[in-house]
């Protein structure tokens, strides 16, 4: 039996160092019960239709207004909005590795059919990770014109990696992202994070 083509989400293996900075400023501001995961689940469910706005150059959301519908999420007080905003608008390029995922990551690439999808914002974002040397393909939304959950983004990758849907498994920490790979005829699997898809590979998947 043939290995499937295995396309891992970016964000299992990098993270923006802004999710770092927001909660330390709220945890400094008297919120300390707001947790890293419920932060980056508000901003991933938010962020996305930024980006397409502005994209399309749509009148869309300023950040700030972005800002306000993450932090009403996380019934947080409005008094955060400006300092949260400026902090994802200085540090939403600044990315560092996954904790874990650097040490795992020469092991995990041992296996063949292994490919990437990331949403960047240009080709240099994931330069200083040299990723190219654990992945037969990667695929940028910045090249594309799409970012994920968007089915085409997934295609293309599919196309690059000269790969059939059927023998397609995308892996990803986000719901929308994995409903988007199975939106384009991709297995779609949801993990907690990198090192649950590492077991999942040391046990044959």
């Amino acid at each position: 039996m043939s290995v499937k083509k295995l396309f891992l989400d970016d964000k299992l293996l990098v993270r923006s160092t802004a999710h770092e900075a927001a909660l330390n400023h709220l945890h400094s501001g008297t919120r300390d019960d707001i947790e890293m995961k419920p932060l980056r689940k508000a901003y991933h469910e938010h962020f996305p239709q930024y980006l397409e706005d502005h994209r399309s150059e749509l009148q869309g959301p300023v950040m700030s207004g972005i800002v306000r519908k993450i932090l009403f999420q996380l019934e947080a007080p409005e008094k955060f909005v400006s300092p949260i905003s400026d902090i994802y608008s200085q540090y939403s390029h600044d990315r560092c590795f996954e904790e874990g995922a650097e040490e795992l990551l020469p092991k995990f690439a041992e296996r063949e059919g292994l490919h990437l999808i990331a949403n960047v914002q240009n080709k240099y974002s994931l330069l200083p990770f040299n990723l190219r040397r654990y992945f037969e393909t990667i695929t940028l939304s910045s090249d594309v014109g799409a970012r994920k959950p968007l089915p085409l983004i997934y295609q293309k990758a599919m196309e690059k990696a000269s790969a059939d849907p059927d023998e397609s498994v995308f892996v990803s920490s986000e719901k929308l992202e994995v409903m988007g790979a199975r939106g384009a005829g991709m297995e779609g699997i949801r993990v907690a994070d990198f090192e649950e898809i590492y077991q999942m590979v040391l046990e044959g998947y």
